[in-house]
């Protein structure tokens, strides 16, 4: 009670000296220097990434822009009339006139005045366009107008961001806060929201000329229209179906701008649609309990509607794509698969041995075997002598870390829950008693015979450690080849020729025992 009664209420500036205690100044400048570094690779790499993809999106829309800049140069002649269509009706004015002259020698006359020529035939007809011409010239003259802008924009863009880049390179404090003043700036500006409409311009581009290209043909020559209608709508099917997968798999790599507009336009409509299903559901739920246990007829109708009404809103609600890759992210097992995994690229992409002992030490203590999983994902189980991957591990990896790892996954597996256990249990118990054998046999690199130890330290620990885990496996399994197998080494542990501790002698018949 007397601390209790001890406590005032401090000053804003007394809580804050207090504060100050309790971390000098030097610990500050070290926190705020790690918190700036962190935030300048972002930076940087956001930068550095956004003009690579200016680049890119520069080059196609020059690219696109001259192919699309040769098909307007003919398709704009289409437009205006013809300078010989002129003289072809100049020419067929004088041929009529010629065709009403009469010979009478010595004269010759004409017996028709030039006024009395049909006027269809010696009037110039207006000139009249094509509503495929129009069309044509619209959809090719609106795509290059809009390639064009996606090109300005592009090039806008990259001087934005080499402004922003500018002076803000230093690890000085001066710099840190510039760097975040322009990042703030890039953020209120929506300059981000510009760099996705960018690439959505070149494909309404695309899809403007591509139409452009099918109304023109059909109108040229229908077999050569039909294959290039079919290629295009096979493209506009892929086009679609890529933009609107992520909208139903979350997990979906297909992201793109347009993907972004489609899940955003689609994600209240969904929400609703399965908080409407829910709802529907709870409301017959509640009208099956008021009817009659009499009235089957009606029970049966609402019972069945609440039914289809539960599976229809069963799935979940949408949310944000970074919101559910982080709720992903937090489930153990999710976690723990993409441990597995992580290890097993790096030593599938790398070949490197110091990978196997990095998955090793990472792994070893991990629920679920993960050690088994790696070793098979790396082609260490269908027929080891011949893998050239285990040759070149075995060749290159040092000392024993080839019998260590295989030794750590024969003492994962018994720790599988019996539950889980199936037909591919024993088998894997099979395949890694053999892989352990073939890295620990005679005048393998570094490897040790069955019972020797690979840690020159503590070598009676680790034989030891070694034959306790062939006792478990022999335990364990419920193959009688894997149990024979394992009592092997157990047997070959005790060996006349050498010394041999009386300790190994009692545990080796214990187990025979057991």
């Amino acid at each position: 009670m007397s601390s209790f009664r001890s406590w005032t209420l401090l000053e804003p500036e007394e809580m804050l000296n207090e504060l100050r205690a309790e971390c000098n100044e030097e610990e500050r400048r070290t926190a705020q220097a790690a918190l700036d570094e962190t935030v300048k690779k972002e930076f940087e790499a956001s930068m550095e990434r956004w003009k690579s993809e200016m680049d890119s999106l520069l080059v196609y829309a020059g690219l696109f822009s001259a192919v699309l800049t040769a098909f307007n140069v003919e398709s704009y002649k289409l437009l205006r009339s013809a300078p010989m269509d002129d003289a072809v009706s100049v020419l067929r004015q004088v041929s009529q006139q010629l065709n009403s002259f009469s010979i009478s020698h010595p004269f010759v006359n004409s017996t028709h005045r030039a006024s009395s020529i049909h006027a269809a035939d010696t009037t110039p007809q207006p000139f009249l366009l094509s509503p495929s011409v129009v069309a044509i010239n619209c959809l090719w003259f609106s795509s290059l107008i809009v390639g064009l802008a996606s090109a300005s924009l592009a090039l806008l863009v990259k001087q934005w961001l080499y402004e922003l880049t500018a002076g803000v390179s230093g690890t000085s404090r001066e710099c840190a806060e510039l760097r975040e003043h322009r990042l703030n700036s890039l953020k209120a500006w929506r300059v981000s929201w510009i760099i996705v409409f960018i690439p959505l311009l070149l494909q309404l581009a695309l899809v403007l000329f591509l139409i452009g290209v099918i109304v023109l043909l059909w109108n040229l020559h229908e077999t050569v229209a039909a294959v290039t209608s079919s290629l295009t709508g096979v493209l506009f099917i892929f086009l679609a179906a890529v933009t609107i997968l992520p909208t139903f798999r979350w997990d979906c790599c297909y992201r793109s701008p347009q993907a972004w507009i489609v899940y955003t336009a689609l994600k209240p409509l969904r929400n609703n649609m399965i908080g409407f299903f829910r709802w529907g559901a709870k409301v017959c739920g509640q009208l099956v309990s008021t009817h009659d246990s009499r009235d089957l007829l009606a029970r049966f109708f609402w019972s069945s509607l609440q039914t289809l009404f539960w599976h229809l809103s069963r799935p979940a609600q949408y949310r944000s794509w970074v919101t559910q890759e982080r709720t992903y992210l937090a489930s153990p097992d999710n976690a723990a698969r993409l441990k597995v995994s992580t290890a097993i690229r790096a030593c599938d992409a790398t070949l490197d041995p110091a990978c196997l002992q990095n998955l090793l030490v990472a792994l070893a203590p991990e629920p679920g075997a993960p050690l088994v999983e790696c070793l098979w994902a790396l082609d260490m189980r269908a027929d080891i002598a011949a893998s050239v991957r285990m040759k070149l591990l075995k060749r290159d990896s040092p000392p024993a870390v080839l019998s260590r790892l295989a030794l750590q996954a024969l003492r994962q597996i018994p720790a599988v829950d019996e539950s889980k256990r199936d037909e591919d249990w024993d088998e894997d118990v099979e395949a890694l008693l053999s892989f352990y054998n073939y890295v620990t046999e005679p005048g393998s690199n570094g490897a040790s015979p069955p019972g020797a130890i690979a840690c020159p330290q503590d070598q009676a620990a680790q034989a030891e450690m070694v034959l306790r885990t062939h006792f478990f496996v022999a335990m364990e399994t419920r193959s009688t080849h894997n149990m024979i197998s394992a009592l092997s080494t157990l047997t070959a542990a005790v060996d006349c020729d050498r010394p041999c501790p009386y300790s190994t002698i009692w545990h080796v018949f214990s187990a025979a025992e057991q």
